[in-house]
C-alpha cells in the first residue's frame, strides 16, 4: 500500500511518496478522518499530512483572482444584456440609463428588465 523510495544521507533517511499515495491520504482527510488517525494508519508523520494539505489549498491571492474573474464575468454579462436591449429596441440612452438606475444592483433585476423591454 505504501509506495515510498528511501534516500539515505549521512545525517538522515528521507522517504519520498508517490502522488497516488499522497492523493489517497488526502482523500481520507476529505472523508473526515482525523490527521492523527491517518498518520498512524499510513505510518507517516502528522506534519507531513498537514504539509500536503496546505500545498493543495489555494493561496489568498489565488482566491481573490478567482473571485475577481467571477465578478468580471457577471459585469460583462450585464453589459451584454443592456447592449442588446439598446440595440434591439433603439431605446434612447436617457431612457436606458433611467431603467438601469431603477433596476441596478442585481443580475435577476437586469434579466427582468430585459424581459420587460421585449414583452409586447
Amino acid at each position: 500500500m505504501k509506495k515510498a523510495t528511501t534516500t539515505t544521507t549521512a545525517a538522515k533517511t528521507r522517504r519520498k511518496y508517490d502522488d497516488a499515495f499522497k492523493q489517497q491520504a488526502l482523500q481520507m482527510l476529505r472523508l473526515g478522518q482525523s490527521v492523527p488517525s491517518i498518520a498512524q494508519t499510513l505510518g507517516i508523520s502528522e506534519g507531513l499530512l498537514y504539509k500536503w494539505k496546505q500545498a493543495l489549498r489555494p493561496s489568498a491571492v489565488d482566491e481573490e483572482v478567482i473571485h475577481l474573474r467571477h465578478q468580471l464575468k457577471q459585469v460583462e454579462t450585464e453589459r451584454d444584456i443592456l447592449k442588446n436591449v439598446w440595440l434591439r429596441r433603439r431605446v434612447s440612452s436617457t431612457e436606458l440609463r433611467n431603467k438601469v438606475t431603477e433596476w441596478s444592483g442585481c443580475n435577476k433585476c437586469i434579466r427582468l428588465l430585459f424581459v420587460r423591454v421585449f414583452q409586447p
